[in-house]
């Protein structure tokens, strides 16, 4: 029976083999890098695709007591009372980076576009320091841009946080594991595609907004529906008017026969007195 190669033995290439065995860690250890390393591996992120060069991230690092800093303001975000503990949220690693995208605005490149460099470069540094030999795992949270988390990271109101990377060192054995893991990877056939056929693009453009923001062959049906509608309107209209006036009529001539034969008795009345 085969069995699917380990992720790094797919590669010859060491930085493709680096990408496909990385892995999300949950649990690191104690150990974690400098400074100094971590601004030496920074210089293998900067070139993150960065359109116009606006340089829209930034990076906070996160150690000892200020991690229980962090464990206050999301408590103060979830509207939890400080308890005997900490939160152990932050505790999970000794190294926590913030990763901060901070926009700058620029008529040619939309916000998103400079959120999406800055989780480029956030990636890039989680791949940097696979290849160094430390576990990562980056983690969010729904309070992560509450008002107190923001002020502890001193964010501008246009900025924004976007999880931190908890760092630190591997447990060998896992590592082993890891390193002989023969999970199959994700099958590559389902991210990539081709352009739709020119039949399929004719029919959706057919259906494409107007500068209206209406659909034109939606327009052209309402249209034509409320032109019968008005149309059926008018003979409703009509209807009931002559429906109208044919009662009015019947209750004229009633009434003329009334008075008719009203006149008749009355002359029969006289010529029996005769």
């Amino acid at each position: 029976m085969s069995h699917p190669q380990p992720a790094a033995a797919r590669f010859d290439d060491p930085v493709l083999a680096a990408m496909a065995a990385r892995r999300s860690i949950s649990k690191v250890g104690p150990q974690t890098p400098s400074d100094n390393e971590l601004l030496a591996l920074l210089d293998a992120v900067t070139p993150v695709a960065d359109h116009k060069a606006l340089k829209p991230w930034r990076l906070l690092t996160i150690r000892g007591d200020d991690r229980l800093r962090l464990g206050a303001a999301l408590d103060a975000a979830a509207g939890r009372e400080p308890g005997d503990k900490p939160n152990p949220k932050p505790l999970r690693a000794e190294l926590l980076i913030a990763v901060i995208a901070s926009p700058t605005e620029h008529p040619k490149v939309p916000e998103w576009e400079q959120h999406a460099t800055a989780a480029g470069a956030a990636h890039l540094l989680e791949l940097a320091l696979w290849q160094a030999g430390w576990g990562v795992m980056w983690r969010t949270g729904l309070d992560a841009n509450a008002p107190a988390v923001r002020a502890l990271h001193g964010l501008d109101e246009n900025e924004l946080l976007m999880g931190w990377l908890y760092v630190g060192d591997i447990d060998p054995a896992f590592r082993k594991r890891l390193e002989t893991s023969r999970r199959p990877p994700k099958d590559p056939s389902q991210f990539l595609s081709t352009l739709p056929a020119p039949e399929a693009v004719t029919a959706e453009s057919t259906d494409a907004d107007d500068p209206a923001g209406e659909r034109i062959g939606q327009r052209a049906d309402q249209h034509t529906e409320e032109k019968a509608a008005t149309t059926a309107a008018k003979k409703t209209a009509e209807s009931t008017k002559a429906k109208k006036s044919d009662k009015k009529a019947a209750k004229k001539a009633e009434e003329q026969a009334k008075k008719a034969a009203q006149k008749a008795k009355k002359k029969a009345k006289k010529k029996d007195r005769r």
